[in-house]
């Protein structure tokens, strides 16, 4: 209780130093989109039965892989699909953000369209990759967290603070006994 006021002070600048901090910090907003990835549907006709195969344009885990190494934007394929990816990327720019996602959607689709060249033919339905939707950005910045940061930091400088107090009594402490 002796050192009630440093421990209130040492709260307040910690949690000052953060809102200052949060003020400051540019803020980083997010972007995302889903695909759909083409396949080339054959009819064959053999001994009068109609047999139908389907062809992915390209493996979905390659093609994740190889479209995020490429343009730069995290890619995942989202659980129970086998066909479809989610494309997001993360700036300060929300122009940079859909640059960004269109020219990963555009390398996409470009990259499908030679790929379906080789499966032209009268048997063979193509089925272009696509966007589902649309590219969206949030209004709402993702990084940082604003209200996260001042109340951690406010919660560790009372912690520190109490902690302070307490080791500056075992110190006084100690030299009470010295003398």
């Amino acid at each position: 209780m002796k050192r009630k006021i440093m421990i209130i002070a040492v709260t307040i600048l910690l949690t000052l130093g953060a809102v200052v901090y949060v003020t400051l910090a540019k803020p980083i907003y997010s972007g995302s989109t889903m695909m759909e990835v083409g396949e080339v549907v054959n009819y064959n006709n053999t001994n009068n039965t109609e047999q139908v195969q389907v062809i992915s344009l390209d493996n979905i885990n390659n093609l994740k892989n190889i479209t995020s190494k490429v343009t730069g934007v995290s890619v995942t394929v989202p659980k129970g699909t086998n066909r479809i990816l989610e494309l997001s990327y993360v700036n300060e720019s929300k122009e940079v953000i859909k640059s960004k996602l269109k020219s990963a959607t555009d390398y996409i689709i470009n990259r499908h369209k030679e790929k379906a060249k080789l499966y032209e033919g009268e048997n063979a339905k193509i089925r272009s990759s696509k966007l589902v939707g649309e590219i969206t950005v949030s209004d709402k910045a993702v990084k940082p967290k604003k209200t996260l940061v001042v109340v951690v930091a406010f919660i560790t400088g009372l912690i520190l603070s109490i902690f302070l107090a307490f080791f500056m009594e075992f110190i006084q402490g100690a030299k009470r006994e010295e003398q």
